[in-house]
């Protein structure tokens, strides 16, 4: 990431990461930069978690390549946050179902 910063690709705003131009892919960037490796350099022993944003290690591609590494990064985020929704929106309908048989509004199949 130190290679990028100095040779003015990416700059740093109170420590987040802002590409600067074409020549680097954001979803690249920041897909590398929350991927494994970095964020076990960014894990102290005690478990606390801190983006080394400066060490991060972010592997030099051609932009072609780096565009389908972005996609692809992108891709799982938004997988992610649909998984975190639909966790959330199943959580809420086993409240509403708990609610409902603790109440008596609902009661369990006879089957």
């Amino acid at each position: 990431m130190s290679d990028l910063v100095r040779a003015g690709l990416v700059e740093l705003h109170d420590g987040e990461p802002r590409v600067v131009g074409s020549q680097v892919d954001p979803g690249y960037l920041d897909g590398f930069l929350h991927a494994s490796p970095n964020v076990r350099r960014s894990t102290s022993q005690s478990g606390s978690y801190r983006l080394d944003v400066k060490g991060a290690r972010i592997p030099q591609r051609e932009l072609p390549v780096q565009r389908r590494y972005g996609t692809a990064f992108l891709a799982l985020r938004d997988m992610e946050r649909e998984a975190t929704r639909l966790a959330e929106a199943a959580k809420h309908l086993a409240d509403l179902a708990r609610e409902g048989l603790g109440t008596g509004d609902l009661e369990p199949d006879g089957t």
